[in-house]
């Protein structure tokens, strides 16, 4: 795959009918069996670094570095967390979820801030809980699955159920089965677009 860079890229095709995800140079790009291509970067809703770093420790499931929001100018950071979001106009609902997500963490880090904490130590508390969620997380999705694919379909609907209860008194977010094992369980999945 060449670049508009004029860099090259190699990789294992993908089968037909499927899509590769591939991430270089700063930005993603799906990549079709038939040799074709596009840009699939999201685009960036904020200005600064900072505020695309603070987006992903806002978003569940998006990766965030602590370091690059840590060590900063306290002053600095509270101008920028108490600016408003000045709107493109054709945010999608994706987007307005994200931002949303946004303003919710803002909120809670500057009522953090105003309570005599610091910025760096909400970054790591926050870095804390993920961590301590995709841990966890990661050891109930796997012993849902080891259920699952032992054809152990109604225990493993159950375990799920169970764990999902357990990771909410945490105050994490429910597992992210696929969507076959949804489906054996019974729930309604929706056809992918």
């Amino acid at each position: 795959m060449q670049l508009p860079s004029g860099k090259i890229l190699t990789f294992p095709p993908p089968k037909p009918g499927e899509i590769r995800m591939l991430a270089a140079y700063g930005h993603i790009y799906e990549c079709y069996a038939d040799g074709g291509w596009k840009d699939a970067t999201p685009r960036k809703l904020f200005g600064t670094a900072f505020e695309e770093n603070f987006l992903a420790l806002s978003v569940e499931g998006r990766t965030f570095i602590p370091a690059f929001l840590t060590g900063l100018d306290q002053d600095d950071v509270v101008r920028v967390l108490q600016k408003e979001y000045e709107p493109i106009g054709d945010e999608t609902d994706e987007e307005k979820a994200q931002l949303a997500a946004y303003d919710e963490m803002r909120a809670a880090a500057l009522d953090y801030i105003a309570g005599g904490g610091s910025f760096d130590e909400f970054v790591t508390e926050i870095a804390t809980f993920v961590k301590q969620e995709r841990s966890l997380k990661a050891k109930a999705l796997r012993e849902v699955m080891t259920l699952f694919k032992e054809g152990r379909v109604d225990e493993a609907k159950v375990r799920a159920e169970a764990l999902n209860e357990a990771l909410a008194t945490q105050g994490f977010s429910r597992l992210r089965l696929p969507a076959h094992v949804r489906s054996a369980f019974g729930e309604e999945v929706p056809a992918k677009q």
